[in-house]
């Protein structure tokens, strides 16, 4: 009943966390997009869901340094 496993997909965050090859969008592109939407109201997690969607991004952490939110202080 209760599991340690992950369900029946078995899924998990990507060990290797850098952007892959396909992906064109900038850091700079990224961070200014995440910027804005949180500045709109956004959650975190409306926020990956629109770079994944519309920007092509897997995985912000990837593209980026780190977390952006942090440091431009919204």
């Amino acid at each position: 009943m209760h599991s340690s496993g992950k369900g029946v997909s078995c899924s998990v965050v990507p060990y290797k966390r850098t952007a892959p090859g396909w992906v064109r969008t900038s850091a700079s592109e990224v961070e200014e997009t995440i910027v804005r939407a949180a500045e709109r109201g956004h959650l975190p997690s409306q926020i990956g869901v629109m770079l994944r969607d519309a920007h092509a991004v897997p995985l912000a952490q990837g593209v980026t340094s780190g977390k952006i939110l942090p440091r431009a202080g919204a």
